[in-house]
């Protein structure tokens, strides 16, 4: 069942750009250099915990309930952003953790996708990880098939060092679920 993410359509458009803008940043530096700046993930930190705030004191002076607490007002709204926010960071960090552990992302990405679970929560994140996957699967698929030509041409098996970077895939993955979920808010009757 989908629910409200949103407190009304201008916030949501504002919270998208925002969120967008920074992913968008950090994807240029990453693809530029492999590497996600810290200042840049902190920022990104630091808006998603106060935009999840801002979004769970809007929510709940409307009634609605943001996350887990229910709708109760103000003060339960900033406690439910809070706690959606924090608990989507434990997830981004421990999913992509795993994945550093495994040798399958880089420590930016493993921070980077903390970070952006703070503005999503730990639900969302994981469908936009889920799509962030399919995204990075369609590129290497793309980028192996010239590299595999190659290595049977020249007889090398030579493998790239890097195919792809991960938070261009996981803007594109944030951006498709909050851009259905301000749709959602545009259909909604209040």
């Amino acid at each position: 069942m989908i629910t409200v993410f949103f407190p009304d359509l201008l916030f949501g458009s504002c919270f998208i750009v925002v969120l967008s803008a920074l992913l968008g940043c950090a994807a240029v530096v990453d693809l530029r250099t492999t590497r996600v700046p810290k200042k840049l993930v902190f920022t990104i930190l630091a808006a998603g915990v106060v935009a999840t705030l801002l979004r769970g004191a809007l929510m709940g002076l409307k009634g609605w309930p943001t996350w887990r607490l229910g709708p109760n007002g103000l003060w339960v709204g900033l406690a439910d952003g809070f706690l959606c926010a924090l608990c989507g960071f434990l997830v981004g960090f421990v999913v992509t953790f795993a994945l550093w552990i495994l040798g399958v992302c880089g420590g930016g990405d493993v921070k980077l996708t903390a970070a952006v679970g703070a503005w999503l929560g730990p639900e969302k994140l994981l469908v936009a990880l889920g799509l962030a996957v399919v995204v990075v699967l369609l590129v290497l698929l793309v980028r192996m098939i010239p590299t595999i030509f190659q290595a049977k041409i020249k007889g090398g098996t030579r493998r790239p060092a890097r195919l792809v970077t991960f938070s261009l895939p996981l803007a594109i993955g944030c951006l498709v679920i909050l851009v259905a979920y301000l749709n959602i808010e545009t259909f909604r009757v209040t």
